[in-house]
């Protein structure tokens, strides 16, 4: 990557480049604990994603001049504070305590010019309009539907565990029973008549009085096929919109509604509308702030998810290399096989321009191919 927005891209290989090496070490193992770079970007984003703030620990080098290791920070043990400095003034500081531990820890920011034992962190928050320390969450609308559908599960399961309705009567004529047999009948009542595991149990209740007649009524309960289906139904719809997933991809069948495309035109736009702005958005984040102070100059890309069968991509490569058609920076975008990768450099600033226009030829050669394909599946060719 280049340093800053402008700069011409070394014409190097960042899998080989010997300048590189720190980053390619750092990417398969970020700290003493055996953590992959990839694992401390997931455990951040989870944080982000659910409490809306996630945080990096750089550990600096002795000199404080690179970054030796890299640490993910639990959400819920760091609180934001604001002491103020020796001239009276607020600067955010950040207090990391487990909860049940007396221990704490003091961090800074990574660029705060701050010369104590303090660590250093990073933090990543989604922008929140009502503070400047906490972040906020894109479910926090639909939190009312989260607990209301919790409400309506809870409803159900009790309705089972209570069996609904009570389900028998006793009628107790021409006395009473004996304290004795009054406790037992309240305690099987209670402890015992209740929930599934217990239908078609009997009891037998002696009187010792000819007298006495105990009587039991049975109430049928009523049949509640499906209670708050449609609510729960509705609820579901509301929380994965909140979440940002096309119902499709979360399994939510949505036959004959808006949003009821394919599988692959759904997770299309997914990854164009949420996934690569948040890889973006990730990569801002390690570039920046990390990867200059462990190879300046380099910096992480994180991969797109490809929709498209390989096989086809590469065949319409190679017509487009046969009629002229300059596809070398737009091989080194793609991830086709035989093609290793150690092989694919970056294209340089130069050849944007000859990448932009192969992808656009590659996109009307593949408008082509399918209007072709669906003219003569009309026609009956085989």
């Amino acid at each position: 990557r280049p340093d800053k927005e402008g700069d011409t891209p070394p014409d190097v290989d960042p899998l080989t480049d010997p300048a590189a090496a720190p980053l390619r070490r750092f990417i398969r193992r970020a700290n003493d604990r055996l953590e992959s770079l990839p694992e401390l970007l997931y455990r951040t984003e989870l944080d982000r994603a659910l409490f809306g703030s996630g945080y990096w620990e750089p550990v600096l080098s002795t000199d404080r001049k690179a970054v030796a290791e890299l640490y993910h920070i639990p959400t819920f043990s760091i609180r934001p504070t604001t002491p103020k400095d020796a001239a009276g003034r607020k600067r955010v500081e950040y207090q990391q305590a487990y909860p049940g531990s007396s221990t704490t820890a003091r961090f800074v920011d990574l660029d705060a010019t701050d010369s104590s034992d303090a660590g250093r962190i990073v933090a990543l928050m989604e922008y929140n309009p009502s503070s400047r320390y906490f972040g906020d969450v894109t479910y926090s609308g639909a939190i009312p539907t989260m607990l209301l559908d919790d409400q309506a599960l809870m409803y159900n399961l009790s309705f089972f565990a209570n069996r609904g309705l009570p389900a028998v009567i006793l009628e107790i004529r021409g006395g009473d029973v004996t304290p004795e047999v009054r406790t037992q009948i309240q305690n099987f009542l209670v402890s015992e008549f209740k929930g599934n595991e217990q239908v078609h149990r009997a009891m037998v209740l002696p009187t010792g009085d000819k007298e006495i007649e105990i009587h039991v009524h049975q109430i049928e309960p009523t049949v509640r096929e499906g209670s708050f289906r449609q609510v729960r139904g509705d609820c579901r719809d509301e929380v994965v919109a909140a979440h940002e997933v096309p119902p499709v991809l979360a399994g939510v069948p949505q036959q004959g509604r808006l949003g009821s495309g394919g599988e692959k035109d759904a997770l299309k736009a997914f990854m164009q509308l949420v996934v690569r702005p948040l890889q973006e958005r990730v990569e801002l984040a390690f570039n920046t702030r990390i990867a200059p102070l462990l190879s300046p100059g380099f910096g992480i890309q994180l991969g797109a998810l490809s929709l498209d069968d390989p096989a086809s991509v590469a065949n319409l490569i190679t017509a487009l290399g046969q009629a002229g058609v300059d596809t070398a920076p737009l091989v080194a975008t793609l991830d086709l096989p035989g093609v290793a990768k150690s092989s694919r450099r970056r294209p340089t600033l130069s050849k944007a321009g000859a990448a932009g226009a192969a992808l656009a030829t590659l996109r009307a050669a593949v408008g082509e191919i399918q209007q072709a394909a669906e003219t003569a599946v009309a026609g009956g060719v085989a």
